[in-house]
């Protein structure tokens, strides 16, 4: 199976705060595995899947962050080891990418998370995605 996902609209994501990223529209998304309604990939089998998120800066307010990270979440809880982060954030401008690849059993969900540090911020749909697909 693959899937790609991507936002309806631009998201306020608060300070210090692990919040799911509301990917809400699934652009492909063969065998039905990612479920726009709760924002996860669920596995609809045993197996190897690779995985990749890119997440865009939106400034929100007068609100400063100094960085948004962004991580997988696999059941529920973060992934060890699959994180990743932007500093000097620019409107419009400053992305981040992260990409991680997960031994799934069938029923297993993966979702995004983000958080910024310092003061809220904002995830620019136009240029946020979720992505994903089995390995053989």
């Amino acid at each position: 199976p693959r899937f790609s996902a991507s936002m309806s609209a631009d998201a306020t994501i608060p300070a210090a705060a692990w919040t799911r990223v509301a990917f809400n529209t699934a652009d492909v998304n063969e065998q039905g595995a990612f479920v726009a309604a709760t924002n996860r990939f669920v596995a609809p089998e045993s197996g190897t899947y690779t995985f990749g998120a890119g997440l865009a800066y939106r400034r929100i307010g007068s609100a400063s962050p100094t960085a948004l990270q962004a991580r997988f979440y696999r059941n529920g809880a973060a992934s060890a080891r699959l994180r990743a982060a932007a500093t000097n954030l620019v409107d419009a401008v400053s992305t981040l990418s992260l990409t991680g690849t997960l031994a799934l059993n069938a029923g297993d969900t993966v979702e995004v998370f983000a958080q910024f540090t310092g003061a809220e911020g904002g995830i620019l749909a136009a240029d946020t995605t979720f992505w994903g697909l089995s390995v053989p």
